[in-house]
């Protein structure tokens, strides 16, 4: 079994991991939802550990009350990697793309800190941070891009040193 994807709640905290699996030659693959208070995130272990029998995955679903949410909604992080980011504001409506969105960080407490991009060349390149506005700066899980909080190409950005992210 393999972590497919990790749904965050509208205040960007993990809420639960999506787990895929199955049987013999991928026969019978499904998934199901594990809540993120179930998983263990023992340090020193690779991956993600959860306590369930085969029986308990079987009643396992995906949906916690079967229920569809609008607006501000649970949302994958599949949903935010990939996305085109750009720059602009309210007073230049020609927003500039500058990369995409490569991954997350998401501290030990399970909240979705920062997104990772990946530079265009034409703008030197790199991986550069930026810390996660969630629906509170607009950003909507289906619009395909994530606006910096940067108001001009030239305002600087610090690249990514990987040790700095080493106590999250």
């Amino acid at each position: 079994m393999a972590v497919s994807d990790i749904l965050f709640g509208p205040d960007a905290s993990v809420a639960a991991i999506i787990v895929e699996g199955g049987g013999l030659l991928e026969v019978g693959v499904g998934a199901f939802r594990v809540s993120w208070d179930q998983v263990d995130l023992t340090s020193g272990r690779n991956g993600v550990a959860i306590s369930r029998s085969e029986t308990e995955v079987e009643r396992m679903d995906l949906f916690d009350d079967g229920k569809v949410q609008s607006d501000r909604r649970e949302f994958r992080v599949s949903q935010i990697i990939g996305d085109w980011t750009r720059i602009g504001n309210e007073t230049n409506s020609c927003f500039i793309k500058r990369g995409y969105v490569t991954d997350v960080v998401i501290d030990r407490g399970g909240r979705l800190r920062a997104i990772l991009e990946s530079r265009s060349f034409r703008l030197g390149g790199g991986i550069y941070a930026y810390p996660f506005y969630d629906y509170q700066a607009g950003w909507r899980p289906h619009y395909g891009y994530y606006d910096l909080p940067l108001e001009n190409m030239s305002q600087p950005a610090s690249e990514v040193r990987r040790e700095r992210f080493a106590g999250l």
